[in-house]
């Protein structure tokens, strides 16, 4: 994280403000000034969240010698056809090089993305065939095709017992191994693969971010305690009256503005642990939004974002 959006994550909250569900629902969709959208250089609600770029001769070279040793593994070969692009990801501020593969008649069929160093970050196969859906692939057999695909890719297969469940009316069959660390979940990381009930590979999708460290960590108690005091300056009195706070976990989280609409619509490209805090609504409220979590730092104990459950 840069130590502008470091020092960004620190400001604490107004204490003034309180903001009812229907506006936090919203905060994602409030546009940041143009000047401070300039100097994050990060993706603002209503702009193009990704663009792409054609890649230099030496650029594709390098790619096109990496994914010709993931290609079996994945199912593309022979391919002649690969268009090579670089990919400026602003919401999650990461450069990709993307790959796209197309048939003799010039139709995409599938599509690879590497992060700089040469890591698979995605690979999906397009189209659909009927046979894709009438196999008879069961979930060990799942399990067990997504780990050899796994092996073959040359990746490693992350500790601890993988999900597994179908999707798509059971037409595919989804496996995912979380990723944890210091035996805490990291939100929204981990190694997912997808597979059609016949056994040909859907997609794969690979997601490790940067952690800050934690030098130290609050008690759950003091947390609350915390979270306790800003909560009339980000849910109204009414809204708070129709509000439960279940007890915390320890997750690491993206730091977003959810409760700053003038803040940074993306999140931080590096996560913090935090107590993970969600509130349930009944009565009137639970008409706007179910449920809102709030992120308490585990280090600092500052809001650090959160989100919402319509």
């Amino acid at each position: 994280m840069s130590p502008l959006s470091r020092s960004l994550r620190r400001i604490p909250f107004p204490p003034a403000v309180a903001l009812p569900l229907a506006m936090l629902a919203m905060a994602s969709l409030v546009a940041r000034p143009a000047s401070q959208a300039a100097d994050l250089r990060q993706w603002s609600a209503g702009e193009r969240s990704t663009v792409t770029s054609p890649a230099g001769a030496d650029v594709a070279a390098a790619v096109g010698a990496r994914v010709g040793s993931l290609e079996q593994a994945l199912g593309l070969t022979p391919v002649s056809d690969r268009q090579v692009t670089v990919v400026d990801d602003r919401f999650h501020q990461r450069h990709l090089h993307e790959v796209t593969y197309r048939d003799s008649r010039g139709r995409p069929i599938a599509i690879v993305r590497l992060a700089p160093q040469g890591d698979l970050v995605a690979a999906v196969r397009l189209g659909y065939e009927e046979s894709f859906a009438l196999g008879n692939l069961d979930r060990g057999g799942a399990i067990a095709r997504a780990a050899a695909l796994v092996h073959s890719l040359g990746i490693a297969v992350p500790a601890g017992a993988p999900l597994a469940g179908p999707m798509m009316n059971g037409s595919l069959w989804g496996v995912t191994w979380p990723r944890l660390v210091e035996g805490f979940p990291v939100d929204g990381d981990g190694l997912t693969v997808r597979i059609w009930r016949s056994g040909d590979l859907h997609s794969v999708t690979v997601s490790e971010r940067p952690l800050e460290p934690t030098a130290s960590t609050i008690s759950p108690a003091r947390a609350r305690v915390l979270l306790d005091a800003i909560l009339p300056a980000v849910v109204t009195g009414e809204r708070r009256a129709d509000g439960a706070l279940g007890s915390p976990s320890l997750h690491w989280v993206a730091p977003n503005d959810r409760f700053r609409p003038a803040g940074a619509d993306a999140p931080a490209p590096t996560l913090r642990l935090a107590y993970v805090f969600e509130m349930r609504f009944a009565g009137e409220s639970a008409g706007l939004v179910r449920a809102v979590t709030f992120w308490i730092d585990a280090e600092t104990g500052e809001l650090i974002g959160g989100d919402v459950l319509r």
